[in-house]
């Protein structure tokens, strides 16, 4: 509830978006469309528009997305950007919704998650340089710690 759905379609008859409008109606989704028409079947079912009609695709013979996609992904920034100010979206907001990438990392990952306390690629001194490999690649830590026969770090 509350959510913003943007709906990208440059002609804005695709049915696959056209079927989902009453849907997120329902769950009472605020739908942005981008359509090169206001007056297209998505333009008209959404609650607001923004326009990507162009004069001219890029491609030599006007029929691949070039431009308009260009000018998509642009307005998308823009619109991204406006409602994160808008809705106060902090770095903690966005790493909440994107906990796998860099920043919710930073913020979320701590040593403990991912230090590793078994299962440990050990090797004494007197170890071999061919064990000492075998070691750590069945162990997968990319590398091997060097201990005594009482398990102590040397």
């Amino acid at each position: 509830k509350n959510d913003v759905v943007l709906m990208i379609s440059y002609g804005g008859e695709s049915l696959e978006l056209l079927n989902l409008v009453s849907h997120l109606k329902r769950l009472s989704h605020k739908i942005i469309t981008f359509t090169k028409s206001p007056n297209s079947s998505l333009s008209k079912l959404g609650d607001y528009y923004l326009s990507l009609k162009i004069k001219k695709e890029a491609c030599p013979i006007n029929t691949a997305p070039t431009t308009s996609t260009t000018l998509t992904l642009a307005l998308g920034d823009v619109l991204m950007a406006c409602l994160m100010r808008a809705k106060n979206f902090s770095q903690e907001d966005f790493a909440s919704f994107h906990p796998g990438g860099l920043l919710g990392k930073k913020l979320f990952v701590k040593v403990k998650d991912l230090l590793q306390t078994t299962n440990l690629p050990l090797i004494l001194p007197s170890t071999s340089f061919k064990d000492a490999l075998i070691e750590m690649s069945e162990k997968r830590l990319g590398s091997a710690i060097l201990v005594n026969e009482a398990n102590e770090l040397v």
